[in-house]
């Protein structure tokens, strides 16, 4: 079994820019390069990550594997938690 963050590929996104992006839920999207937490419209979403895009993350050591529903990505920082009051 592959090391690292496990993420549903439904929810890596890829942008009209080319920018790849985590999609964890409540409006909250990760940069994949620089692990960054960024705002996205729907209207700047192209498409779900395909193999060839995948690929190239792997090939940049930014996911160590994928399969057909699943990538594993490498040092992702964690999702901000919210503190309860």
């Amino acid at each position: 079994m592959p090391g690292g963050t496990p993420v549903q590929r439904q929810w890596i996104l890829v942008l009209r820019n080319g920018v790849v992006v985590v999609d964890w839920g409540d409006g909250l999207f990760q940069d994949v390069d620089n692990g960054e937490f960024v705002q996205v419209e729907q209207t700047e979403i192209s498409h779900s990550a395909q193999n060839l895009e995948l690929e190239m993350l792997k090939r940049s050591s930014r996911i160590q594997s994928y399969d057909a529903s699943q990538a594993w990505f490498i040092n992702l920082p964690e999702r901000p938690a919210q503190l309860m009051d």
